[in-house]
């Protein structure tokens, strides 16, 4: 490995740009995941929503939450007040009821594969991670950190920030 010349006041902008710095955890191998962490990856992907107060000592598997869950509670919370609206919009229950359906359907199937998803990010990056690196470890992972920044300059231009982990 060659190491790179520290960065100083002094240092140009060209020797920013060839310097590859990495603050946060460094990516490691992929592993098996141990037993331990298979059984909370499996209790996680049980849960309909992923624990809401979570500590930065629980396991990263409490951000998971099963996609089957997560789409029929985005269906349902999409599709009825979208049902109603269409119905009294229309004065026509039956195009309410296609209405509804129509959109709670797409609702279903957006929230089932973004879950899907997002539990997969997490299985991967628990690879990459200690065996029994809580949600400290994984918020410091550069990865996660990459994306963070990214959302922050999306956001900075004015192009929405979108919902991380």
């Amino acid at each position: 490995m060659q190491l790179t010349p520290l960065l100083t006041k002094f240092s140009t902008y060209e020797d920013f740009k060839r310097h590859n710095v990495q603050s946060l955890l460094p990516i490691s191998e992929r592993r098996g995941l141990s037993s331990d962490e298979g059984r909370e990856i499996q209790h996680g992907e049980e849960q309909w929503i992923p624990k809401i107060f979570e500590s930065l000592s629980d396991s990263p598997a409490v951000r998971m939450a099963n996609p089957g869950a997560q789409a029929a509670l985005w269906g349902a919370g999409m599709g009825l007040p979208a049902a109603a609206l269409i119905g009294s919009a229309t004065d026509s229950g039956a195009a309410g009821v296609v209405g509804g359906a129509a959109v709670g359907g797409l609702a279903s199937l957006l929230a089932f594969y973004h879950r899907r998803q997002k539990n997969e990010d997490i299985r991967e990056i628990m690879k990459r991670l200690p065996e029994g690196a809580n949600l400290r470890d994984f918020e410091a992972d550069p990865i996660l950190a990459e994306r963070r920044q990214a959302a922050l300059m999306r956001a900075s231009n004015g192009a929405g920030m979108r919902i991380g982990f």
